[in-house]
């Protein structure tokens, strides 16, 4: 469970237990696989030919031929394999997850090492989640289930903003970012400004500077100065891989991951918009 879900079930007053729960589906789940490894591929193929409630649809280690799949299939899930030509792959994601009436949902996994370190990319661009051991039978079912279940879920009540300031001072606690710091403040307020912008696509630009500059009645100069010594106390005090696994509820491999001020904004905010606005 990641930090923003467990505030997301407070907030809600929803009683769940922590373990996975299946829930039963009207028909069968329809899968297209973007898998490059064909080991990788064929373990993921045998598991989900056992599965009574699932059927893999189609298969594919092309991205060229996956949109062209998903348009003409329809599918309930698309696992994608960030292995791939990850470029095409992520803006593959990107065009599904970003069309109103797509109902397309995205699994990502790596079937190498080296696709790992492109799943912060995937998960903003519009991916439900990152999962490994997808050859694992056990672990396959579980995650196609829970992705599919969250259609049924009620969404959670959208958080104020005074809701959001609460949210965001417990994160900041975890990261270890000392709240006499101006840049706490100036973060926080930076975050909450883009999680709430009408806008797709974050604006971490002079813009929001600005905003922050005339609603902290300072100058940009200060606010870019602030935060960006807040995000290095971040980074230094916790590390790429904890900050991720508290953000994101999960272990990721961060060795060529660069954790800037305007990532962190992205992410966080990002990561609000998926757990309470449904974006």
């Amino acid at each position: 469970m990641t930090f923003f879900e467990f505030h997301a079930i407070i907030l809600s007053r929803k009683k769940i237990t922590e373990r996975m729960v299946t829930v039963a589906l009207p028909s069968a789940m329809r899968v297209i696989a973007a898998i490059g490894d064909d080991e990788y591929l064929q373990k993921i193929a045998n598991n989900i030919a056992s599965f009574e409630d699932v059927s893999m649809i189609a298969s594919s280690k092309y991205t060229t031929d996956i949109m062209e799949l998903c348009e003409r299939l329809s599918p309930d899930v698309l696992i994608s394999d960030l292995s791939l030509d990850h470029e095409s792959m992520n803006a593959i994601i990107r065009k599904l997850c970003r069309n109103a009436s797509n109902r397309v949902k995205v699994i990502t996994t790596a079937s190498s090492k080296e696709g790992e370190a492109y799943m912060p990319q995937a998960i903003r661009e519009g991916a439900q989640l990152f999962m490994q051991n997808l050859d694992n039978p056990r672990v396959l079912y579980d995650t196609l289930h829970m992705v599919r279940s969250r259609e049924a879920e009620e969404a959670p009540e959208r958080p104020s903003k005074t809701e959001l300031s609460r949210i965001l001072s417990e994160l900041f606690h975890k990261l270890k970012l000392p709240a006499h710091f101006a840049g706490y403040h100036y973060l926080k307020s930076a975050v909450i400004h883009t999680t709430l912008s009408k806008s797709k696509l974050p604006d971490i630009s002079s813009r929001l500077y600005a905003k922050l500059a005339e609603e902290f009645d300072t100058n940009v100069r200060h606010i870019e100065r602030a935060i960006a010594r807040a995000v290095t106390h971040v980074n230094n005090a916790c590390g790429k891989e904890y900050i991720l696994r508290t953000i994101l509820g999960y272990d990721v491999d961060a060795s060529n991951y660069t954790l800037c001020v305007k990532e962190l904004i992205a992410l966080i905010s990002d990561q609000l918009r998926i757990q309470y606005f449904n974006e």
